[in-house]
């Protein structure tokens, strides 16, 4: 049974108990008489009452058209009533009771319940309009909450085509021009770069992955990017006891390691590093992505596009619970991600 046929059958039992309450305590008649009288005539309205469902369908309550709805349902409750009144005094008198104190009381009372007819059929009616309102109101937030979540999955993919088409195209043309150069070198290169654009494809396909699987696709970026800078350029992991299991989203880091790259590795002559660490303090976790930069002067390094693709990333995913902050400390960048919950 639905929850809107529930209501409905809520409504018609609160009726009747009114109905006979009303008519034992105030008809004169006994209380056998008062619940069949209620119960009979609550039948018989719903019936009527239902028949109409597709006029309260075709028929919504729409201000610019009040006029229009009070008309409708005025004349339909009275020719319900009407109706209602007559079959009950056909059925009731005739057919149930043949008792002359309960047939002067219906024929005492055959306008009052005439009355009572127009009433249920507006409280019938309102209540109707009332559940239609609320389900639509209930459809209208689901519906809103999928929109939202479909609009969120379409900017996490956008900001995740965002992350490395430069890379890929540096790499096309450092494969090709290694294809003349060193044959053997290009082949490696090809190998790696087809094995970090599977990695990023089945990391797409994953809202949230673990941390270790997010270290395991900036490995394969730094060892194609490794072939450019040899061994000038050196990167360091640590990971504290357990934080390999937290779930981070997809391509979180990866535009952290481009910045790093774009800005502090490609910009130096001599020796180059990037760390990545990650801890839980105080139950949270933090992940920090460190690079040395040189001597700078002017705009600090990394502070465009890899940075605003990694804040949108966590706010998409976690909203204000996480944070980002930039710490500079001499010829070191440092990028500090936090988010709540620690390790999942």
């Amino acid at each position: 049974m639905t929850r809107k046929a529930l209501n409905i059958i809520t409504l018609l039992v609160t009726l009747a108990a009114v109905s006979a309450f009303f008519l034992y305590y105030n008809g004169g008649i006994t209380i056998l008489q008062a619940v069949t009288d209620s119960v009979i005539s609550t039948v018989l309205f719903t019936g009527f009452s239902v028949g109409l469902f597709q006029l309260y369908r075709f028929v919504p309550f729409e201000l610019d058209r009040l006029e229009k709805f009070i008309v409708i349902h005025l004349t339909a409750g009275v020719l319900v009533s009407i109706f209602w009144a007559n079959l009950s005094s056909v059925i009731l008198p005739n057919l149930i009771f043949s008792d002359p104190g309960y047939r002067q009381f219906f024929a005492e009372n055959f306008v009052t319940r005439f009355f009572i007819g127009l009433i249920l059929y507006f409280t019938f009616t309102a209540f109707i309009y009332l559940i239609k309102a609320y389900f639509k109101n209930i459809e209208s937030i689901r519906t809103e909450e999928a929109l939202k979540a479909r609009l969120l999955e379409a900017e996490l993919n956008i900001l995740k085509l965002q992350v490395n088409p430069h890379f890929i195209f540096n790499s096309l043309n450092s494969i090709s021009a290694l294809t003349r150069l060193d044959p053997a070198l290009s082949a490696v290169v090809t190998e790696k770069l087809a094995r970090f654009i599977r990695l990023s494809l089945e990391a797409k396909e994953e809202p949230l992955i673990i941390l270790n699987k997010e270290i395991e696709n900036i490995k394969r970026y730094i060892e194609i990017e490794q072939i450019r800078f040899g061994d000038r350029l050196r990167v360091e992991y640590t990971l504290g006891e357990g934080t390999g299991d937290l779930k981070v989203p997809s391509f979180l880091l990866l535009p952290l390691a481009e910045n790093a790259i774009k800005h502090g590795v490609q910009s130096l002559t001599g020796e180059a590093w990037i760390s990545f660490d990650a801890s839980v303090n105080d139950g949270k976790a933090a992940i920090k992505v460190t690079n040395n930069t040189g001597e700078v002067t002017g705009k600090r390094p990394g502070l465009g596009t890899g940075l605003s693709n990694t804040r949108d990333i966590l706010r998409l995913n976690y909203g204000p619970d996480a944070g980002l902050n930039v710490v500079t400390k001499g010829d070191e960048f440092t990028v500090v991600i936090t988010l709540p919950g620690g390790i999942n």
